[in-house]
């Protein structure tokens, strides 16, 4: 699901499209957060520059699968902060 984004003008109420916003899972980039922690943070015993360990290749898999992810919502260079503006009609689809 996502939202679609409006402008609104405020004199005669009518709106213009302007893009949408998809939400990402907060259980998705928790987990990512959690797992970018712990490679800030290598565990005891892990064998550092072994190429295929079983730590690094997990772990190169999960960095492509997060970029994989993350690249499904930039889709545009509008970026803009919502807080506040009440200009802008954020809509469910």
């Amino acid at each position: 699901s996502h939202h679609e984004i409006f402008l609104l003008n405020k004199k005669t109420g009518e709106e213009y499209p302007w893009g949408e916003y998809k939400p990402m899972d907060k259980a998705k980039v928790k987990e990512m957060q959690g797992r970018l922690g712990d490679l800030l943070h290598p565990k005891v015993g892990l064998a550092l520059g072994v190429f295929n360990d079983p730590w690094y290749i997990e772990t190169r898999q999960f960095l492509e699968k997060s970029v994989k992810y993350l690249e499904g919502f930039v889709k545009t260079e509008k970026y803009f902060a919502y807080k506040c503006r009440d200009n802008f009609i954020l809509r469910k689809k």
